[in-house]
């Protein structure tokens, strides 16, 4: 497998989004091989390095799952609004992995 870039691979395992990725990097809570890794566009190679978070190993996913859904008048599309509108959380039970909104139709 080609190398990717480590904020890629751990926005893939479902762990957080790609800038929630770069958070994680920047606060050295990211070791690859053991070592802890701070810079921002690291790229690894998944099939050879052994990438942590927490101390806890992981892994990409190869199965994607897209849901898609008619959001209803007032509803904002994220996962959690800090102001308590209704947010998708209120029509997408949580599964294993967090969903990531995005406005993929218009």
């Amino acid at each position: 497998m080609a190398s990717i870039r480590l904020n890629k691979l751990i926005a893939d395992a479902g762990i957080t989004s790609r800038r929630g990725a770069d958070e994680l990097i920047g606060d050295g809570r990211v070791s690859v091989d053991g070592i802890i890794v701070r810079e921002m566009g690291s790229k690894i190679d998944p099939a050879i390095n052994q990438v942590m978070v927490d101390g806890e190993t992981i892994t990409a996913s190869l199965i994607k799952t897209y849901l898609a859904l008619h959001k209803p008048r007032g509803v904002v599309s994220t996962m959690y609004d800090p102001e308590g509108r209704p947010s998708l959380s209120d029509f997408i039970s949580l599964r294993k992995r967090a969903p990531f909104p995005c406005r993929a139709f218009r």
